[in-house]
């Protein structure tokens, strides 16, 4: 930490890629709670939902494949919707 990239949106979504390889975990999953962060093990990306996707049922965030959950956003992850493709995202451990 800290680790940076640059910014894609998917829906509610933000990701970026990040220099890290890690298999896919035994709980991972599609659908996450907005704030959690999740690690996305087939584009090697950190994603942070916010909100809905293209491929979400109801109000449900739902990535596009199983991902490892690790970290959750202290602030208020719905300014995310703010963040334009190619902006610098920052996580940092606190």
């Amino acid at each position: 930490m800290p680790i940076t990239g640059a910014a894609s949106a998917w829906g509610e979504e933000v990701y970026f890629a990040v220099p890290v390889k890690v298999p896919r975990e035994k709980d991972a999953r599609p659908v996450i709670v907005p704030g959690e962060i999740a690690y996305w093990p087939e584009g090697n990306a950190i994603a942070i939902g916010y909100g809905r996707t293209p491929i979400s049922e109801g109000d449900e965030t739902r990535l596009v494949s199983p991902c490892n959950v690790w970290a959750r956003a202290l602030g208020d992850v719905k300014t995310l919707a703010k963040v334009r493709a190619g902006r610098t995202i920052k996580v940092t451990a606190v």
